[in-house]
């Protein structure tokens, strides 16, 4: 007997922003604020809503460039 594939729901990118709890908050950022840095430890997720990020990058000259 051959089992059927479950049918896996899309997740719910919007419905889990609107939903904000404990685990999750949505913050606003003003214009060239800085939201992560390359020495930040990686422990959490950061979804875009609405707008965009210009993500650069800076070797250890002090040379920024940006990252497409």
């Amino acid at each position: 007997m051959v089992k059927k594939p479950k049918k896996i729901e899309p997740f719910g990118v919007q419905e889990y922003l609107a939903n904000a709890g404990v685990s999750r908050r949505i913050v606003k950022f003003k214009k060239e604020q800085v939201i992560v840095t390359q020495e930040d430890t990686c422990d959490h997720v950061h979804y875009i809503h609405s707008g965009n990020a210009k993500r650069t990058i800076v070797n250890h000259k002090g040379k920024q460039a940006a990252v497409e």
